[in-house]
């Protein structure tokens, strides 16, 4: 899984100016050319497409199950399928926000698992090519995990 698009308008168009990567739906946007891009960073972002990946499995699981269970068009189940990592990564984010008490905003965003599992990662080129378990990021759901 190497979507990784560098250069992106995506990335320049949407992202803050602090930030320098964002992966939606697999892909990967980067502000800067690939020569440009640290390898740790590209890592990060390729651990996230594995986690959307992971995510929408489940998701797809549970819109059939929805689609079974309460006769809905099977168009629902495409919502759950590409929006569970989002929605995941929302609700966690939130009671992170509500509950961990961090001192700043940024040390928050840390502590979401799928960030945290990215950030404890990235510098480990041998992750993604067999180091990592599937799902591996639920080991890091739990409040103020995140170790500066």
């Amino acid at each position: 899984m190497k979507r990784c698009h560098f250069n992106s308008w995506v990335a320049k168009t949407f992202l803050f100016p602090s930030y320098r990567a964002i992966t939606l739906l697999y892909n990967s946007f980067f502000k800067d050319r690939r020569n440009e891009c640290k390898p740790e960073d590209i890592n990060h972002e390729r651990i996230h497409q594995i986690q959307q990946i992971e995510c929408s499995i489940v998701g797809l699981i549970l819109g059939i199950i929805l689609w079974l269970s309460f006769d809905i068009s099977f168009w629902w189940v495409l919502a759950p399928t590409f929006g569970f990592f989002y929605l995941w990564y929302g609700i966690e984010y939130l009671i992170i926000l509500c509950f961990a008490k961090w001192g700043k905003q940024n040390e928050s965003y840390h502590d979401v698992s799928f960030e945290e599992e990215a950030y404890s990662n990235e510098k480990n080129e041998d992750y993604l090519k067999g180091d990592r378990k599937l799902f591996a990021w639920f080991k890091y759901i739990k409040l103020r995990s995140y170790k500066k």
